[in-house]
């Protein structure tokens, strides 16, 4: 009659801790914490004997992706009088350094069903929801649930279980950060195969656009060619024009051409005299017709 009596008590003492716990808001405060990105440094509160703690030590350190783990053990009674104040004693010391954990791990192994009534207790599940830390729990039960396990972010059944859990997160994040960098390699090679193809196409256009132009620059110098010897000839015409005509201009201005027209010239000591001032009484002057030359001397004008 004893046991069924505890079991019921037990049970009611539980349930009051639930409702206890959803009035301070405190049954999803821990469940609420986002995960960091990868939980390596390990806070764990277990027994320093307890098989469940060696399993997940082991699970971690053999794991067959190669992730490193830094676990520290905050040594605590799993069962008994000790455990509500020795995990809460555990759980003050990892919150005053939690900027040295990624995340809080309690482990138990397998026993009697009374063993977890300890886990029940209202302080300690009020210090586990109000840790800063996501809380892990792989207390060793199939079938049943403690208050803790409800508190903490995410509930295993074993200790193996947990570490498990921490592997497939890590290994989610791995795997992301391997997808990021294939997604990186095929953006860039697909940017490169574009810049590739658009190099390609310039260098095609340059091609056939310096072809373009010495194809052109080449017709233009056999035009050139073809026309110079015309534009020579127009210009050795032009300019034969124009020597006919400058020599035109001097014969007409020439001096036998005015002579011819009937006109002398008169000359003193050689130079043509261009005004009868210059001549004075006593000069010797030369005089030329178109048909020979004549000497004479200059008189004194005639008195009348």
């Amino acid at each position: 009659m004893t046991r069924p009596y505890t079991f019921g008590r037990l049970e009611q003492q539980r349930r009051q801790t639930i409702e206890a716990l959803r009035d301070l808001d405190l049954l999803e405060k821990n469940s609420a914490l986002p995960l960091p990105s990868v939980l390596q440094r390990i806070a764990v509160i277990s027994s320093e004997g307890a098989a469940g703690f060696q399993d997940f030590r082991e699970q971690l350190a053999n794991n067959p992706f190669g992730f490193a783990f830094q676990c520290r053990l905050f040594s605590a009674a799993v069962q008994g009088v000790g455990l509500e104040s020795e995990m809460i004693a555990a759980f003050e010391l990892i919150a005053a350094q939690a900027t040295q954990f990624d995340c809080v791990v309690v482990l138990r192994g397998g026993g009697a069903r009374l063993d977890l009534a300890g886990f029940d207790q209202l302080e300690l599940c009020k210090k586990a929801a109000m840790l800063p830390l996501p809380l892990f729990t792989g207390i060793g039960h199939d079938t049943d649930e403690t208050v803790l396990d409800l508190v903490a972010h995410a509930a295993l059944k074993t200790p193996t279980a947990v570490a498990d859990y921490l592997l497939q997160h890590n290994l989610f994040f791995e795997n992301e950060i391997l997808r990021f960098a294939r997604q990186i390699s095929d953006t860039a090679l697909h940017d490169l195969k574009i810049k590739s193809l658009e190099l390609g196409s310039l260098e095609t256009a340059l091609q056939w656009g310096v072809r373009g132009c010495l194809r052109s620059a080449s017709q233009h110098l056999d035009a050139l060619e073809n026309a110079l010897p015309g534009l020579l000839r127009q210009r050795i015409t032009q300019s034969a024009s124009q020597l006919d005509k400058a020599e035109t201009l001097c014969l007409a201005l020439h001096p036998d051409a005015v002579l011819r027209r009937g006109f002398s010239l008169s000359l003193k000591d050689g130079k043509v005299l261009r005004s009868a001032a210059e001549a004075q009484p006593g000069d010797l002057l030369e005089t030329r017709w178109i048909d020979g030359t004549k000497w004479s001397k200059v008189l004194p004008d005639p008195e009348f």
